[in-house]
């Protein structure tokens, strides 16, 4: 199947699509921060955020930066930063 972000009410109702393979290559860690969705793609070699909508999709880190293949994610709020696993590291 093609990759998709999804989201859903608490018990499982209302499963709406995100963002689809238009937007995504092999999403990994997720995590929402106030009015945002924050996701790593490892396919893509970026991490990303979009409005909860899956609107207005901005690239935060992507392979300049030295990253090829993010995988999980966290982030620490009180220090903002994010944290991430890369599966291969540029040279």
């Amino acid at each position: 199947g093609q990759p998709k972000i999804q989201r859903a009410n608490l018990d499982g109702s209302n499963i709406e699509d995100i963002l689809d393979a238009d937007d995504l290559g092999d999403p990994r860690g997720l995590f929402v921060l106030g009015s945002r969705l924050f996701w790593a793609d490892r396919d893509r070699g970026t991490i990303s955020s979009a409005n909860l909508d899956g609107s207005d999709i901005t690239v935060l880190v992507d392979d300049t930066d030295g990253i090829l293949s993010p995988n999980a994610m966290d982030v620490d709020v009180s220090g903002a930063r994010m944290y991430w696993t890369d599966a291969t590291t540029a040279k």
